[in-house]
């Protein structure tokens, strides 16, 4: 049976999020501290979003490391609901659709971003993926597979 959490996430980054969004000054996933639950779900989007703009980038020329990189974002995106599930069972409070939702479009928003980033560093530089872009993705893999071998022991 198919998550329906998947599916929101999936058809979320499909759309872009709203050009409001522009100017981010998005911060280098490996310089923020990983100190809370709060920090932990926010890393985990960007994980998610990073993981698909990646996949995107990788459609045409790589597609067996663009499934990869799309499973790498389902798994992010469920462990954003189970972030916010231990959030939620920390102040005794109900999951609701609305924190679904916001988990979707935090991943959507910072889907645009990335492509943002990835788009000024290639009119900027003629590189298709920034350095930002690519620093996160690589933590995102390493923390990925990291988790893989952690669940199989």
């Amino acid at each position: 049976m198919t998550n329906p959490f998947r599916v929101a996430v999936a058809l979320g980054t499909l759309f872009l999020a709203s050009p409001a969004f522009a100017n981010d000054g998005l911060v280098p996933l490996n310089q923020l501290p990983m100190n809370d639950l709060d920090n932990l779900l926010y890393m985990v989007k960007r994980c998610g979003a990073v993981s698909f703009v990646m996949a995107t980038k990788f459609r045409e020329h790589d597609e067996d490391m663009s499934n990869r990189l799309l499973k790498q974002r389902d798994h992010f995106s469920d462990k954003a609901f189970q972030v916010v599930v231990a959030m939620s069972n920390n102040t005794g409070k109900e999951v609701k659709t609305e924190d679904i939702n916001l988990i979707v479009e935090d991943i959507v928003k910072l889907v645009y971003l990335y492509r943002r980033h990835m788009e000024d560093s290639y009119i900027k530089s003629g590189k298709m993926i920034d350095n930002l872009t690519m620093s996160d993705s690589q933590l995102c893999i390493s923390a990925y597979e990291s988790d893989l071998v952690s669940s199989k022991n």
